[in-house]
């Protein structure tokens, strides 16, 4: 309703899959850990190209779709080094071969991008809940969570359908971190409408979120919409409106990442660059975490001591140019494309400030005088 992106580009392609895993072997190959899948709708890969089944068509069942999706015409033989493998055409076929190739090489993250809600199905939560390389994290764009803001986008689900549905992924991929995006000025956006969708973050508590400000483009439903004076919203109200969401979404993700140093969090952290060293005083200094304090209540010994190295990295929660880092302060350097076991000790707002975990176990044994 609000995109000309469809009429520009045309209907959704999927590029087939031998394509896919021919270039995820190359990029590893060349030494990528991280591969990010994204596409215009990712859930609905292969329906297209090979009659893969989607929610989207109608009358199809459960039943159904298991069935098309063993059928011989929906598989899809892919060349590997270990010989020919078969995958669906499908989304949980492209999941379990991006996985086949990361454990390939020994390891990496797959991550799933631009997932849309209405054809997320049960085999998809337990397909990435189960594949060991396939990252526990999911960006799905819901753009908003009030029924007739939804039916006037034309998303085709409901308020409740989108609730369960993230519920559901929260309750059954264990440590699944969910990112979104919502738009707030859509054409005939009520006040109502945006303390439902205000509501509903608060309830929920995102782990990333953005939000975009309606822009009107022409040639679409919406921006015919946004030509009437009695559906259009001020910029003044976007702006207003975009900001108490993100003040809010600010204070759930400040809330969380100072959790996760409170508990002293361990986690592999992909190195992605150095940074510089005459910011390690600032850092420590804005940060809002722990210090000094072990598990067990008793004093230890600054978790910054020693520290004259900062580099930048992310965890798994955090995808590349689009959420929060982690800055880890080493004693020695560390390479990028490394993953390092580090330990969560401060954040800094929405970042997280660790140590590799090796340096906070090291002890220094000293010599028994006889």
């Amino acid at each position: 309703a609000f995109c000309t992106i469809p009429s520009i580009r045309g209907k959704m392609r999927s590029k087939p899959l031998d394509r896919i895993v021919t270039e995820a072997r190359q990029l590893m190959a060349d030494g990528a850990f991280e591969l990010n899948l994204i596409g215009q709708d990712t859930t609905s890969y292969g329906y297209d190209i090979y009659n893969a089944p989607t929610n989207e068509k109608p009358g199809l069942t459960t039943e159904g779709r298991k069935a098309r999706v063993n059928s011989d015409h929906n598989l899809v033989t892919v060349p590997t080094p270990k010989g020919n493998l078969t995958y669906p055409g499908d989304l949980l076929g492209l999941l379990h071969a991006l996985n086949d190739v990361a454990a390939d090489f020994g390891g990496g993250w797959m991550r799933l991008m631009y997932v849309y809600p209405t054809y997320f199905t049960d085999e998809m939560i337990d397909t990435i809940a189960q594949l060991p390389h396939i990252v526990k994290y999911i960006d799905i764009p819901l753009q908003h969570m009030s029924d007739r803001m939804l039916q006037t986008m034309r998303r085709n689900i409901t308020k409740q359908q989108q609730a369960d549905l993230l519920y559901k992924l929260r309750e059954r991929i264990p440590g699944l971190a969910i990112r979104t995006t919502f738009i707030t000025g859509f054409p005939g956006e009520t006040r109502e409408d945006h303390e439902e969708l205000l509501e509903f973050i608060d309830e929920f508590g995102f782990d990333m979120m953005g939000v975009f400000q309606y822009s009107r483009e022409p040639g679409t439903p919406a921006g015919r919409m946004d030509l009437d004076p009695d559906l259009h919203v001020p910029d003044e109200v976007k702006a207003e409106r975009e900001a108490e969401l993100m003040t809010l979404q600010q204070e759930i993700a400040f809330e969380n990442a100072a959790f996760v140093a409170e508990q002293r969090s361990q986690f592999d952290v992909l190195i992605d660059a150095p940074a510089p060293s005459d910011g390690l005083s600032e850092l420590r200094s804005s940060g809002s975490g722990p210090r000094d304090v072990a598990d067990n209540g008793e004093e230890m010994r600054d978790p910054y001591e020693g520290t004259i190295l900062r580099h930048l990295g992310r965890c798994y929660h955090q995808a590349p140019q689009v959420d929060s880092v982690t800055h880890i302060v080493s004693a020695a350097p560390l390479t990028p494309g490394e993953l390092v076991r580090c330990t969560i000790i401060d954040s800094d707002g929405y970042d997280l400030i660790a140590r590799p975990t090796a340096e906070l176990e090291r002890k220094v044994t000293l010599p028994v005088v006889g």
